[in-house]
């Protein structure tokens, strides 16, 4: 017969496993990302602009996401805490809020809380229409987009990967 654990160790064991359980809880979003645009004065139709979100964490996936679109405009995979999101050529379709997101590259992802929201506005022109009460959803996987940008930490270009 094997010994019977005592009541001290089972409450052991438990306070390990709820200490345990309480640390995986706290981790199952990482903190929210900031998010700025560059130039962040508003930009001019034709012009170009930067779409900059920085996490807490090394090593992540950012995404990026518009108000009103379902998927996510931009991926990035990174081995730094920042992700730059060009966009050239703006047009008016391009106004509107952003938010962006970072993830981890494991299966399942843990996600970020979602950004602040930021407005790229057009210069002379008023902040897009839009509705107030509608929530900013969490974006699908870049699986479903055609394509998606990377930017490589060893290289100061972005190129285009196709799916």
């Amino acid at each position: 017969l094997s010994p019977r654990p005592s009541r001290g160790d089972a409450l052991l064991g438990s306070g390990v496993c709820l200490m345990a359980c309480l640390l995986l809880t706290a981790e199952l979003r990482y903190p929210k990302p900031s998010i700025s645009l560059r130039p962040s004065a508003g930009v001019t139709l034709g012009g170009a602009v930067t779409v900059w979100c920085r996490g807490r964490h090394q090593n992540m996936r950012f995404l990026l996401h518009k108000f009103g679109n379902p998927n996510v405009l931009q991926d990035v995979v990174l081995a730094g805490n920042v992700a730059e999101f060009p966009i050239r050529n703006v047009s008016r379709r391009d106004a509107g809020s952003y938010r962006c997101y970072y993830r981890s590259k494991s299966d399942p992802p843990v996600w970020s809380e979602p950004s602040d929201p930021v407005e790229l506005a057009i210069a002379g022109e008023g902040p897009p229409q839009r509705p107030h009460s509608q929530p900013h959803p969490q974006p699908r996987e870049p699986t479903q987009m055609g394509s998606r940008s990377r930017i490589h930490p060893q290289r100061s270009r972005q190129e285009k990967v196709s799916e």
